[in-house]
């Protein structure tokens, strides 16, 4: 895969539709070269990419807001440093970082693990507001 090599997506802000883009993540990993154990590392990055994109489900836009809300999505791979970049942009309600609770490692809980696990499993995860957007980068060496 060339380094201008970019794949973009734009999915509609449910649930229903995230399995789309972790297929995506998988496809495009399985067709790049020199990747040790391509398996983990597709589930490893469809995991971070996927919690993101939950968390922009549930957090970022209300009820109303769904009905049109919608992901985009960039996903790109410079071979020259084998790093895997992905960009996810949404619409809806601006993050704040500090409001983020960390999970209670050690006990029992069925939610906050979402950013925790994106930041142990991508070596880059960064937040930014740009106008009414806003931007996950996320990034990850993979060879």
């Amino acid at each position: 895969m060339s380094q201008s090599t970019v794949i973009e997506l734009s999915v509609p802000a449910t649930h229903r539709f995230l399995n789309v883009v972790g297929a995506c993540v998988a496809e495009m990993l399985y067709r790049l070269d020199d990747i040790e154990d391509v398996d983990t590392v597709a589930h490893d990055v469809q995991l971070a990419v996927h919690e993101i994109c939950t968390n922009i489900v549930d957090h970022a836009y209300d009820e109303n807001q769904k009905v049109n809300g919608r992901i985009g999505i960039r996903l790109s791979f410079e071979e020259a440093k084998g790093m895997l970049k992905v960009r996810l942009i949404d619409a809806g309600r601006k993050f704040n970082p500090d409001d983020a609770v960390q999970p209670r490692l050690g006990e029992a809980q069925v939610r906050g693990f979402g950013l925790f696990l994106t930041h142990q499993i991508m070596d880059i995860v960064k937040y930014d507001r740009k106008a009414d957007e806003n931007i996950w980068f996320l990034e990850k060496k993979i060879c």
